[in-house]
């Protein structure tokens, strides 16, 4: 059952009364209903858990329900699983393979069981196991690893067929890997042209519609092989995108942090419902079937769930 700390069952009143409290850790063992609305209401969209956090990351959703975070400032990695069960945390400063990170800054679910991590500060990108019956997350092999001079990886997206697009912060680029870690291409760079970036922060990838990279108020829009197709702009001038993500049917998901904002698009860059109200959005992740989005909201520190009305 949902809580900030994944112990125990609340009791069924706690349970019935999800929709109007959020759940904050208070210690070990220990969670507390917080008296606060979970998010104001939004046509389209239901919220109904709310994951207290001290410094809120990164984070990715994977095809069982559960959702995943990393922490940079503790070098951690924290998740929960689809009924709600906390899992981890996990990891400690350090450049072991093996479980140390250096500014964890990116995360995607890879396949079904399968994390992928990319640690910044050691300029590589880590596979891990997900637990099954109780066990910590597996080291299952680097993907990348060139070490910090080379390679800042950032914001990362895996696709359905696990190829995977990685920022990195070094160069200004977007890497392309197959589900092997073999490089396929690179896209953007530093520069002024249509097809290059300048302030890239976050990227998503599909298996059809290719790769996007938020650059400042839009979106640089590449194929899946790395060939330039259009620059979008999706945010007022002035403003900035956090978060993006992409669900399995194509839609565009975004966070605009000063409108408080979730917004999204369907393959053609027809308005979703979004969701308003929120406390400065940044990152975000979607279910791959685009029915639950998880959203960070930084001023609560909170991870939030919410669940589109069918």
């Amino acid at each position: 059952m949902w809580s900030a700390t994944g112990v125990g069952v609340p009791p069924l009143r706690e349970v019935l009364c999800a929709l109007a409290w959020a759940w904050t850790a208070v210690g070990p063992g220990l969670a507390v209903a917080a008296e606060r609305p979970l998010a104001p209401a939004t046509a389209g969209w239901n919220a109904d858990v709310a994951l207290s956090v001290a410094h809120p990351g990164a984070i990715a959703v994977d095809a069982q329900g559960g959702v995943w975070t990393v922490d940079p400032v503790r070098a951690e990695v924290t998740g929960w699983s689809g009924l709600g069960a906390r899992l981890g945390p996990w990891g400690r400063l350090g450049s072991d393979l093996d479980g140390e990170f250096r500014s964890p800054s990116g995360l995607a679910a890879v396949g079904g069981f399968q994390l992928l991590v990319a640690d910044r500060g050691n300029g590589r990108l880590v596979r891990y196991q997900t637990p099954l019956g109780g066990r910590g997350l597996v080291f299952a092999g680097v993907m990348a690893n060139e070490g910090p001079a080379e390679f800042r990886p950032g914001a990362i997206s895996a696709d359905a067929a696990g190829r995977v697009a990685v920022l990195d912060h070094e160069q200004g680029q977007v890497r392309l890997l197959d589900a092997f870690g073999r490089e396929e291409a690179r896209v953007g760079g530093f520069g002024a042209g249509p097809a290059r970036l300048r302030h890239p922060s976050a990227v998503a990838l599909h298996q059809r519609r290719g790769v996007f990279v938020v650059d400042g108020a839009g979106v640089v829009v590449f194929d899946r092989f790395g060939n330039f197709r259009e620059r979008r702009t999706l945010v007022e001038s002035g403003t900035s995108i956090g978060g993006l993500a992409i669900d399995r049917a194509g839609r565009l998901w975004w966070t605009e942090p000063r409108g408080g904002r979730v917004r999204g698009a369907d393959p053609e860059w027809k308005d979703e419902p979004g969701i308003d109200g929120l406390l400065r959005p940044s990152a975000l992740a979607v279910h791959p079937d685009g029915g639950t989005l998880w959203v960070v909201q930084d001023s609560l520190r909170t991870l939030t769930r919410f669940r589109r009305e069918r």
